[in-house]
């Protein structure tokens, strides 16, 4: 039978093992991104996996967040922080590849001028992006945002981007 001290000493170089795991340990969350009209690009870390809790970089956000404006009015919004992990995620998948984002923020005049756009799209809320990769197939790119997503999937074979959003769980092609 064990005495208490050998089994707090036990029990303590566990909890070490614990906290020494991959999965619990700091994390970053690299991008690489351009966009597409504009040719406006980030690379780098916007949020960084702590212990317990997401660290938000205020500088590359912000510098994110301007990239990702409504370019045909020039407004800047503050995009979703879920959006940006999502993204980080999805990347993880392709780090040597760099995302092209066709289509973020939108103001709500802006998404109205754009034909098929929906009327409550989340991109108007900054919780939305158009993504591909060139030279990565749209198929792929809309699996691994799939298996990575809580939120929207869309899947746009014939103009070669993918929606992602972090809405409700739902997914559509066309």
């Amino acid at each position: 039978m064990q005495s208490r001290r050998q089994f707090l000493l036990s029990s303590g170089s566990a909890g070490f093992t614990v906290l020494a795991s991959p999965a619990l340990a700091i994390s970053d969350y690299n991008l690489n991104i351009v966009r597409q009209r504009t040719g406006d690009s980030f690379h780098g870390d916007v949020m960084r996996q702590g212990l317990f809790k997401l660290r938000v970089d205020a500088k590359a956000h912000k510098l994110l967040n301007h990239l990702m404006r409504d370019i045909r009015v020039d407004v800047v919004h503050d995009m979703d922080l879920e959006l940006i992990y999502l993204i980080g995620r999805i990347q993880r998948h392709i780090p040597d590849r760099q995302l092209l984002v066709t289509s973020a923020y939108r103001t709500r005049a802006t998404n109205n001028a754009i034909r098929g756009s929906a009327r409550s799209s989340l991109h108007i809320d900054g919780k939305a992006l158009d993504i591909r990769v060139p030279g990565f197939s749209t198929r792929k790119l809309r699996e691994i945002a799939r298996s990575e997503s809580d939120g929207g999937v869309g899947w746009y074979p014939r103009r070669d981007f993918i929606h992602v959003d972090t809405g409700e769980r739902r997914d559509w092609q066309r």
